[in-house]
Formats: structure tokens, sequence, C-alpha cells
């Protein structure tokens, strides 16, 4: 009777402290994302190479073609959201897509792998790595946008001459900023 409950309460916190350490870890990645959006454009520009290549070479291994093509297809997708980096409109057709597709890409695969039996690590280390990868890395990074100044867009000419007339003209007046300018 006991040792049933000390098993009980040692699952309990071990599953506890399994979450705060995976919440901890989210929280610092994000965290070093926020700050560091350089190098995340960078760290997921070569990890949507790396994933590619990786596909292409299981393609020796007799992975199915058709479904290596729609996930090559996938990164392209996800790969466009870069140009706006780190804005992505969450409400936008290219993010909206991008769900839709990553879902997509786990049922084709899921799929897949019921039909034809492979052993469960590469089964495992598959969805980790070449399905949920690279959605998971602009999951995480999408609270990078929230340092970004009201009002900047990356597109737009001039935006930061903008942005100082906007602020000299809260504090010096909007007659005398129209002049300089």
């Amino acid at each position: 009777m006991f040792h049933e409950l000390l098993e009980i309460l040692g699952l309990i916190f071990g599953a506890s402290l399994l979450i705060i350490s995976m919440a901890t870890g989210l929280y610092y990645i994000s965290e070093a994302i926020e700050e560091h959006t350089i190098l995340t454009i960078k760290v997921i520009r070569y990890t949507t190479i790396g994933c590619s290549i990786l596909h292409l070479l299981l393609l020796f291994e007799g992975l199915s073609l058709p479904r290596t093509l729609f996930s090559l297809f996938c990164y392209q997708i996800y790969s466009l959201m870069l140009s706006s980096f780190p804005r992505i409109n969450v409400t936008g057709i290219l993010f909206i897509s991008s769900c839709l597709l990553a879902i997509s890409d786990h049922a084709i695969w899921f799929f897949y792998f019921v039909n034809n039996h492979k052993e469960f690590s590469f089964v495992a280390s598959f969805f980790g790595i070449l399905v949920w990868l690279l959605p998971f890395l602009y999951f995480i990074s999408l609270n990078a946008n929230d340092n970004t100044l009201p009002g900047f867009e990356s597109t737009e000419k001039n935006s930061i001459v903008k942005m100082i007339a906007a602020v000299l003209a809260t504090f010096i007046g909007s007659e005398r900023v129209s002049k300089v300018l």
C-alpha cells in the first residue's frame, strides 16, 4: 500500500519537475531569440537547408519521393516568413497556410509510417527533426516581434526618418518639424 503511494507521489513529483524544466528551457530559448533576431534568421535558414539535405539523403534509404517533395515544398513556404522576420503576421495567409502545411506534413508522414513499418527510434527522430523542428522554431520565435517599435515596417522607405519626425513633433511641435523636413 505504501509502496504504491510512494510510486504515485514520485511520478507526480518527477512529472512536475519535467514540466517546469521544459517551461524554463522554452522561456530561455524565446528570450535568446528575442535578443538575437539576426542570428535566429541564420539558424532557421541553415536548419532549413540541413533538413532539406537530410530529406534528400533519406530518398536513398527508400523514403517516398512524393512525400519528400511535399516536405521540401513545406520548407519553402516556411522560409517565406523569413523575409519579414521578426514580424510574423499570425492572421496573414502565409502563417495560416504554414500551420496547415505543418499539420498536413505530419499527417502524410504519419500515415506513411503506419503502412511502412520502421524502427521506433527512426520514426521518432524523423518526426522530431524533419517534421516538427522547423514549425517549432517559427512557433517559439513568434514573441521576437514583441520588442519591435510600433509602426516600424522594414519594407517602408524612410521609416526611420518618419519615426524620428513623429517623436520630434511630439516634443517641439508639428509646424517646426514640417519646416525642417
